[in-house]
């Protein structure tokens, strides 16, 4: 009986690991075989996935640059245009290989002329920066404005900075600068955001407060740029928009358009709070319930020396009921509520 049970113990050993899930590095290596075969098979796209395995190195894979140039070349020789750029830009830089500045060029603008957006974009930059290119600005804005389109972000980038200084004979065009860094903002990329911050602060310190704050709204809620939406709050706050000074508060808070501060928190959403803002008040009220002393350095400070102000939790939440806010849901709905859409 000893016997059979290590035979049945040595037996569902044996069934328990051909039942086992396949390893993660087998089915990596599985899913490279098929990109091999598929290379082999001439696929141009395959090929230049694969040059990009070799290039960095991938799971078993170890970089192998020869090999990845090889494949490279290869891909860009069938007339795939990604692959084509990819040449284009590594030979007209001398990135792993022997510069080759007007071949790089010559296949970067025929991946170009293919439709490739990456291309579209090197393209462009090329015409505008003339580094050992002839400079064309109109050319540049066509390329660019192509590649944006497409929807590449640091397409958009470059065309919006063409925009906001010009590049004679092409005029500057503070519009269409906004709308691509816009563009780019949404696309979730940051810097769209930092330079349209950068570009307009200037005219958005004119804005009466009630512009200031609607379009900081828009670009929180809607266009993914926290940074320009913070300085029209900031405005706005500047001007005794009692909200706006709460949206500050919020961004401080968060650490989203302005770097995390809890001291400048709590000093936005008193001060938006004190001007008789329910959902501040409430918000403020929930904090006090939380650090009972949060508001002792901010009134010892001198933010509100003139006034008496109640450090209580209590007198808060009793302030923000009286208009009608007895929950945070309530507080945050109408501390966030989009601004009304333009009239038609």
């Amino acid at each position: 009986m000893k016997a059979l049970t290590i035979i049945l113990i040595s037996l569902l050993a044996t069934l328990s690991a051909m039942a086992a899930p396949e390893a993660p590095d087998s089915a990596l290596r599985a899913s490279l075989r098929k990109l091999e075969c598929r290379a082999d098979s001439g696929n141009p796209k395959a090929i230049f996935d694969l040059s990009n395995v070799y290039e960095q190195g991938y799971g078993p894979v170890a970089a192998d640059s020869a090999r990845s140039v090889e494949l490279l070349r290869k891909a860009a020789g069938l007339g795939y245009a990604p692959a084509q750029n990819y040449l284009g830009y590594k030979l007209f830089n001398g990135y792993g290989m022997e510069r080759d500045r007007k071949r790089g060029l010559d296949l970067i603008e025929e991946a170009a002329m293919k439709g490739d957006p990456k291309a579209e974009a090197n393209l462009g930059w090329l015409l505008v920066s003339g580094e050992e290119v002839e400079p064309d600005p109109e050319k540049a804005v066509y390329w660019l404005g192509k590649a944006a389109g497409a929807g590449l972000p640091m397409a958009m980038l470059q065309l919006g900075a063409v925009y906001a200084e010009g590049l004679p004979p092409v005029a500057p065009d503070t519009l269409k600068a906004v709308a691509l860094y816009l563009d780019a903002s949404r696309a979730g990329v940051p810097e769209g955001d930092i330079r349209l911050e950068k570009l307009m602060a200037p005219a958005w310190a004119q804005l009466p407060a009630d512009s200031a704050l609607s379009l900081g709204l828009t670009y929180y809620l809607d266009d993914n740029a926290p940074v320009s939406a913070a300085a029209l709050f900031s405005v706005a706050a500047a001007k005794s928009d009692a909200r706006a000074c709460a949206l500050l508060g919020e961004c401080y808070a968060l650490g989203r358009g302005k770097p995390y501060d809890y001291s400048l928190a709590i000093q936005s959403f008193y001060r938006a709070a004190d001007m008789g803002y329910a959902p501040a008040q409430y918000i403020l009220a929930e904090l006090l319930d939380i650090f009972p002393d949060a508001l002792t350095d901010i009134i010892d400070s001198g933010v509100n020396r003139n006034q008496e102000a109640n450090v209580n939790a209590v007198y808060w939440y009793e302030q923000a009921a009286e208009a009608g806010i007895s929950n945070s849901e309530e507080a945050l709905s109408r501390l966030w509520q989009a601004p009304p859409s333009a009239p038609e």
